[in-house]
Order: C-alpha cells, then structure tokens, then sequence
C-alpha cells in the first residue's frame, strides 16, 4: 500500500490550478482513500494553504499529515513521518512545480535509498515561463529518471 505524497498544490503556485491538475490529484486522493493509503500532504512555508479542492478531499479522512517545509525538497521530513508512522515507504509523488520542488525532493529521496517512489505523471505540472501558456506537464526526465532507477532496484 503506497504513500501518496502531495507536494505544494497551493494556489500561489500557478501550475496547482490548472483544472486538469486539480482533478487528476483529487483522482490520485480517492484512489489512495479507497486503498488506505497513507497520504501527506506538503507545503511551501509562506505559500498560503492547500487548494481547497484538495482539502476538501482530504476532509475526513484520518490516515493523512501535513508537513510545512521550508525549503524546496521535502525529502528529510517524509523520510521522519513515514519511520515515526509506520507508513509504507514505496511512495506515489503528485503536485507542482515538476522541475523544482517535487524534483529535489524526488532526488533526496533516491539519495537515501529508503523508499522507491513513483511519479504520477499526469498528477504533476510545472510553470516555467516559457513557451505557449509556459506551463508543460509532468512528462519530464525526473519522471524517465524515477522509473529508470526504480527497474534497477528490481
């Protein structure tokens, strides 16, 4: 049973409200609710609070955290909450922004060999500024990079 990771789907973050973003993580909620799922929620200090479309989904639900970070990889708090929970370490990692915070703590995260870790790619978004509307999706080489060293841990 993985852990869902939902990394700074806050609205001060331009890539977190695209209609299509919102819903595929709300999908990624449900599925892990349906599992059991542990689910942690991440958020950018000074960022404001979750989407309320994502809080909302959470609401009842009692096997979830919130972890405030105060630098772009969350890894080292993760890492704390699953050892002080119990928590399956085989992570699923949803939110924004691709190629800063969900990739650092991404790579953490493989520098410590204590979890593996899928990135949902049609749950992750990024706003680069460039390019039509700047905004591209989690098809990246994080997400080719994670699933190469998954396959090699095999």
């Amino acid at each position: 049973m993985p852990t869902l990771c939902i990394v700074d789907m806050q609205p001060r973050f331009d890539a977190c409200q695209r209609p299509w973003m919102i819903r595929n993580v709300r999908r990624e909620i449900r599925s892990a609710k349906y599992r059991r799922d542990a689910i942690i929620l991440m958020e950018f200090a000074g960022y404001g609070p979750t989407d309320k479309r994502i809080l909302e989904a959470l609401r009842w639900y009692r096997k979830k955290l919130r972890i405030i970070k105060y630098q772009c990889s969350g890894s080292v708090k993760i890492l704390q909450a699953l050892e002080d929970k119990g928590w399956d370490t085989d992570l699923r990692i949803v939110g924004v922004n691709t190629d800063e915070c969900v990739a650092r703590t991404i790579n953490d995260l493989h520098d410590s060999k204590k979890v593996t870790q899928t990135l949902v790619a049609d749950a992750c978004n990024t706003y680069s500024g460039y390019g039509r509307g700047g905004s591209y999706t989690g098809r990246s080489a994080v997400n080719r990079k994670v699933r190469r060293e998954n396959r090699r841990r095999k």
